[in-house]
């Protein structure tokens, strides 16, 4: 089967606009978090819900699904089964050490509490541990210790099923008009399933697949894309985030709630596309140090924020300080928020990056089987 060429727009070994998305991402749903933790402190954190939370978990594994396909279109250059499988292994190696690490964190946690009689902020059920330290609870978001871990645990179950399926059949779709209309079509079934808002399995499980889903399509879409001018790329760059901070779930423009979703995610779509240029702004803000830092410690940020919410709720709790000034309260908050990111700085340096250098330490040979290319630097 020969291998699909590029049209127009080689990938970059790193694309740090989105990188600095998915930071951008991850710290949505912290501050999703810290509003419904500290709304006794500053209500306003609750009442300002510029963007769905929803959306930014749709971003954060809309782009994953981008840069797996991207590094997979590199490595995985006969689309056998014995290649599939060592691709998708290494996925997984990827994600487990901090996926495990975090779980324990939590998992000790939750005994140190029970051995000091320390009142956590819910019940925590021992029968669903293996389950969640082998990475596959994914058929109740409630049964997980760690709320971030059972996005991560559907991530796991869409390696393993869903991408090498797409990934087939993305390598037979070389048509960008039928890539567009799988676009589409994926968008459709998904804006479905979530305008009817019902709190079930599917629901949950579709906040993850199909974003994924489409981010493979949309990386196979943008390949075949021309590089426009910066002019153009930053003018669909801005008009996505001013869409998405006048609220589009708000808007009173008599669409069904349907059209809605439907509208909103095809935004999103669109502003990922424009982001991956390297001539957009975020590919230029994705190049500044701390905005760069931020994009590599995402997926810290994303496992170990509640771990460190809870044990900050225990240690410097919100109710003492509801009366202070409101610089005081503010400063509690921006304070939680800056131990969040050092301690997932920490778990990032300490934990992400070391287990990262030994999975790309293995043999070589290991490495490069089947023809593969090495794993260029995005994550």
């Amino acid at each position: 089967m020969s291998h699909p060429k590029p049209l127009t727009n080689q990938p970059p070994s790193r694309l740090g606009g989105l990188d600095f998305i998915r930071g951008i991402a991850a710290l949505h749903v912290v501050y999703n978090h810290i509003g419904g933790k500290f709304q006794v402190l500053l209500p306003s954190l609750r009442q300002q819900q510029w963007l769905d939370v929803k959306f930014s978990v749709s971003v954060f594994f809309l782009i994953s699904g981008f840069v797996v396909m991207m590094i997979a279109d590199r490595k995985v250059r006969q689309p056998s089964p014995a290649n599939l499988a060592a691709f998708i292994k290494d996925r997984l190696l990827r994600l487990y050490p901090t996926y495990i690490v975090a779980f324990l964190m939590m998992v000790a946690m939750v005994v140190g509490a029970k051995l000091t009689g320390v009142q956590l902020d819910r019940e925590f059920r021992w029968e669903t541990l293996p389950a969640e330290a082998m990475m596959i609870l994914a058929w109740d978001h409630t049964l997980v210790w760690n709320a971030p871990s059972w996005s991560v645990n559907v991530l796991s179950w869409v390696l393993v099923i869903v991408f090498p399926v797409m990934f087939l059949i993305l390598r037979q779709c070389r048509n960008r008009f039928t890539q567009l209309a799988l676009i589409v079509g994926l968008l459709a079934v998904y804006a479905e399933i979530h305008s009817h808002n019902e709190w079930t399995a599917l629901y949950y499980a579709s906040r993850v697949l199909f974003p994924f889903a489409i981010g493979m399509t949309l990386f196979t879409f943008w390949r075949t894309l021309r590089t426009p001018s910066p002019w153009l790329v930053n003018t669909l760059v801005i008009a996505g985030v001013l869409a998405y901070y006048s609220n589009p779930m708000g808007w009173n423009v008599g669409l069904s709630g349907y059209t809605l979703k439907l509208l909103t995610l095809s935004i999103l779509v669109a502003f990922v596309t424009a982001a991956a240029f390297p001539n957009s702004l975020f590919s230029k803000l994705g190049r500044i140090q701390p905005f760069k830092m931020l994009g590599q410690l995402s997926f810290c940020i994303y496992l170990s924020h509640v771990i460190i919410q809870r044990a900050l709720a225990v240690l410097i709790p919100a109710e003492p300080f509801v009366h202070s000034s409101r610089l005081v309260r503010l400063s509690l908050v921006v304070a939680h928020l800056i131990i969040i990111l050092l301690g997932a700085a920490a778990f990032h340096f300490w934990v992400e990056r070391p287990f990262e250098r030994r999975r790309k330490g293995r043999p070589k040979e290991a490495q490069t089987q089947a023809g593969k290319a090495p794993e260029p630097a995005l994550r």
